[in-house]
């Protein structure tokens, strides 16, 4: 069966994003990050693209794939409408959903309607950082992480130690 992972970083509040952008920088976390997708598929929203660092709005060493209704696929840039186009465009298994939080809803959705059934779970990084990221104004636009229901089994909590931002990383699924 085919196997959809999200992944994110995510403050102790439920934030993944402020104003476009990841609100904090964590070696560590981005470590982490690149180390589970690197060599995989990424599916991420238009405004995730939007935000990334790079010059060509791509991560690198990894089949980038695009969520949106209006985006063209390029070069080096696969874009789909819909979840079920992104899977289809995929040649291994799995891919990695990273972001947004439209995006992530996306693929829950899709998973709740079965249309072509695949598992589903979340690794999830919850970050000390919310000090680092306030004060937030009634202008700032927060991307919150989703919300994962009842329907959400944790596997393991692993506290991190004695780093002081990285609390700890959960693994989810559905």
């Amino acid at each position: 069966m085919f196997h959809v992972h999200f992944i994110w970083a995510q403050s102790t509040s439920g934030i993944i994003g402020v104003n476009g952008k990841l609100p904090w920088h964590d070696r560590g976390d981005l470590q982490h990050f690149k180390d589970m997708t690197t060599g995989k598929v990424v599916v991420m929203g238009r405004k995730t693209r939007e935000s990334l660092p790079q010059r060509n709005k791509k991560l690198p060493n990894r089949t980038n794939i695009v969520l949106s209704r209006t985006m063209k696929s390029t070069k080096t840039i696969k874009a789909v409408a819909s979840p079920y186009a992104a899977i289809e465009q995929t040649n291994q298994d799995e891919l990695w959903v990273i972001g947004g939080h439209e995006t992530f809803q996306a693929f829950i959705k899709a998973h709740d309607l079965n249309k072509i059934p695949f598992r589903l779970d979340a690794y999830v990084s919850v970050l000390n950082v919310d000090d680092e990221i306030q004060p937030i104004t009634a202008q700032d636009s927060i991307t919150w992480a989703p919300t994962l229901d009842d329907r959400w089994v944790m596997l393991y909590d692993h506290m991190a130690g004695p780093r002081r931002r990285l609390q700890k990383y959960v693994k989810v699924f559905r």
